[in-house]
């Protein structure tokens, strides 16, 4: 099985948020529960600062960095979900 990047992964996904527009992403972002968009944004740098490392995330939270991992993927399928969504609704509305 390969492996995934998840960093680049994350990196891409946060990309898309950012295109979104801030009131998208808030809004987007709000569907999450606390620990998945905390460790989002803490990830990707979108809360306003520099992007942390995953140790640096798992340390914050006292978790192991597989558990943050897992929170990680959890929350970037519902978020890419979401703005699947988001397209094909705008698609829509364009035709």
């Amino acid at each position: 099985m390969a492996k995934i990047d998840n960093n680049a992964a994350l990196r891409a996904l946060a990309l898309r948020l950012i295109e979104v527009g801030m009131v998208a992403r808030e809004r987007l972002l709000a569907t999450l529960t606390f620990r998945e968009r905390t460790i989002v944004l803490l990830r990707t740098g979108l809360g306003g600062g520099f992007p942390y490392t995953l140790e640096e995330t798992a340390r914050i939270f006292n978790l192991p960095r597989a558990s943050v991992r897992g929170v990680e993927r959890r929350a970037m399928a519902k978020l890419a979900a979401m703005l699947e969504e988001e397209e094909k609704d705008h698609a829509v509305q364009i035709d």
